[in-house]
């Protein structure tokens, strides 16, 4: 007996729930590596911070700096993916703590002035600000770079939808995430890739990424989703809606224009 699809899942895909983002800013690894990093700084007290910080002040200060970067961290890692490609790990790291540190500068500049100002802070020296984010951040991404290049593959979730491919596409990936191709979707400006292994954001349109599937069977199926038909598990009608129910992930919507190719695979 199929399942119905409920209203509310054919809008999943454009409604990110905040549990969801954090999941995916925040996997174990990273979370595990920016915790000790703001446990290092707040008991450390760079920059002056350990004289004139309260040592609870000092610990929301640091952490809230180190935990509000990776989002920012995570845009400006991808951005340097998609510009250089075929960036060996320990470079492409070093690009990107030393672009990331001169970006985020001036958010650190800015808390260290708002908390000096209530008299909860003393101002650093500009370099000594700069410094400081820039050997954090190199610190992660030393730690990022030895955990995937050295670190146990993680094992990938059950059923996969096949053996892994080897597309273009699945090469912009971190290694932990290339897995089986599973689907495409759009969202803003990014191209949202899961796997068998996981689940990625690439700056690139969809007709690019598309592309980059070759070897991979699949179709577009909406102007916003591609899927790879080995990974459709069901379809799911709700009145007019067509859904895709994936082995893994929210079902994907099926446009009236592109029905006939579940048709075609007899899957409709």
């Amino acid at each position: 007996m199929q399942r119905r699809a409920q209203p509310d899942e054919f809008k999943v895909l454009q409604v990110y729930r905040v549990s969801t983002w954090l999941r995916r800013i925040y996997p174990p690894k990273t979370f595990a590596i920016v915790l000790s990093i703001s446990i290092f700084v707040w008991y450390s007290g760079p920059v002056g911070t350990y004289e004139a910080m309260h040592p609870l002040f000092r610990g929301v200060y640091w952490a809230g700096l180190i935990f509000g970067a990776v989002p920012f961290a995570r845009m400006f890692r991808l951005e340097v993916a998609r510009r250089f490609p075929g960036l060996s790990p320990w470079p492409q790291a070093a690009l990107v703590a030393t672009g990331f540190s001169i970006a985020y500068l001036p958010v650190v500049y800015l808390a260290t002035y708002l908390a000096a100002r209530w008299g909860l802070a003393a101002m650093a020296p500009l370099a000594t600000m700069w410094s400081t984010v820039f050997l954090a951040a190199a610190c992660a991404y030393a730690i990022r770079t030895l955990v995937l290049m050295e670190g146990p593959p993680e094992p990938a979730p059950e059923p996969q939808p096949g053996p892994v491919q080897h597309c273009r596409l699945l090469q912009r990936l971190d290694p932990g995430l290339r897995g089986a191709l599973i689907s495409l979707s759009v969202r803003d400006h990014y191209v949202d890739v899961r796997t068998s292994a996981g689940e990625a954001s690439l700056l690139l349109r969809l007709s690019d990424a598309i592309a980059e599937t070759e070897g991979v069977e699949g179709g577009q199926v909406h102007r916003s989703h591609w899927v790879a038909w080995a990974a459709v598990e069901e379809v799911e009608r709700d009145g007019a809606n067509v859904a895709l129910r994936m082995v893994q992930g929210p079902p994907i919507p099926v446009s009236r224009n592109q029905r006939a190719k579940l048709v075609e695979r007899g899957l409709l």
